[in-house]
């Protein structure tokens, strides 16, 4: 382990690699507060990254390059750095995450790790970083104060629902009112390649079509290749991918899509992804069509699954609705805390 030398408390601060096995028990530790974070908020139905999924995203640095930090204090991991940096596009951009055990906050910890970031962030030419916070529904977030005091602002306010299955049996119907001038189509695994090309265009414009609150975030660059890039990333991972399409008759071009994962070694839920609906077909209800038809391939495929987890910004009302209707309910707030280097 390579120390920076920093001690806050006794504790030094070292550079963590998730591909070197040398480091399996520091990175043991490492993922290990990154868990114990998110369960603090949600508990079981916390949903996060496994370490295994981890290891897979260090491999595949083709659109996101990741750097990791942790701070260790006799012998024990107790604090959690990650900093992502788009290499494709938003080359002004890094995200970051710190977190602490919550026996070793308040003691300067989570701002030494804060500041590790912000300086690599800055050494890469950064001009802007957003990190994020969760807490339940309804609840102060106690992030909110170490976020402010080191210069941070609110970006975007996020709303976490989720939906227990199994699914209303009406919702089945729903797709009986369907606009007959689209069909939905739906794939598992990777992405048909007669979709590929308009895939990637749907994927280009949701980075910049959905609510974004204040973050400042450009149009992603998406391509052929980086779509099946990024969804070979996600079956390395043992992800269990659903996808639902929504394509008009008439043109045959793709008009929206829909994403559902089951992450390895949680049979039990599911995340929902993206979805998107092109601005020139939207008001034939084809969000809310995409979504039951995606979600009733998934229960009747995987039926040991009993929740799914989705994200919306606050302000995406349209979104929401269809959320609702589907009987999602709301369970977290996510909020990303935004900070531009002058």
């Amino acid at each position: 382990m390579s120390a920076f030398g920093q001690d806050v408390d006794a504790v030094t601060l070292h550079a963590v690699d998730p591909l070197d096995r040398g480091q399996d028990r520091l990175t043991q530790g490492w993922h290990r507060v990154y868990q114990r974070a998110l369960q603090e908020t949600y508990g079981s139905t916390a949903a996060g990254w496994s370490q295994e999924e981890v290891r897979v995203q260090f491999t595949h640095q083709e659109y996101e390059r990741r750097a990791a930090w942790a701070a260790v204090r006799d012998d024990a991991v107790v604090g959690h750095a990650q900093l992502i940096l788009f290499v494709a596009d938003n080359t002004h951009f890094a995200k970051l995450h710190v977190a602490v055990d919550p026996a070793y906050r308040r003691r300067g910890i989570g701002s030494a790790l804060l500041r590790v970031l912000e300086d690599a962030a800055r050494a890469a030419g950064r001009t802007v970083l957003v990190g994020h916070s969760d807490v339940l529904f309804g609840h102060d977030d106690p992030a909110a104060g170490f976020a402010e005091s080191a210069g941070y602002a609110r970006g975007q306010a996020n709303l976490r629902s989720d939906l227990l299955l199994p699914p209303r049996r009406d919702l089945e119907a729903e797709l009986g009112a369907s606009s007959a001038d689209y069909e939905l189509l739906t794939s598992w695994g990777e992405i048909p390649g007669d979709w590929l090309e308009q895939r990637a265009r749907l994927a280009a414009h949701m980075s910049t079509a959905a609510p974004r609150g204040d973050v400042d975030v450009q149009e992603e660059r998406w391509n052929v290749e980086r779509a099946r890039r990024v969804r070979r990333t996600m079956l390395d991972q043992g992800r269990q991918v659903v996808e639902t399409v929504a394509r008009q008759r008439q043109s045959g071009l793709l008009a929206g899509y829909t994403t559902l994962v089951v992450p390895a070694g949680r049979p039990e839920l599911s995340l929902q992804w993206d979805t998107f609906v092109l601005s020139e077909h939207r008001g034939h209800r084809l969000g809310l069509h995409l979504k039951v038809a995606n979600l009733l391939a998934l229960h009747h495929a995987l039926p040991a699954v009993e929740r799914v987890v989705t994200w919306n910004a606050a302000e995406n009302e349209p979104m929401r609705r269809v959320n609702r209707a589907m009987g999602f309910v709301p369970v977290g707030h996510h909020t990303e805390w935004q900070k531009a280097f002058t």
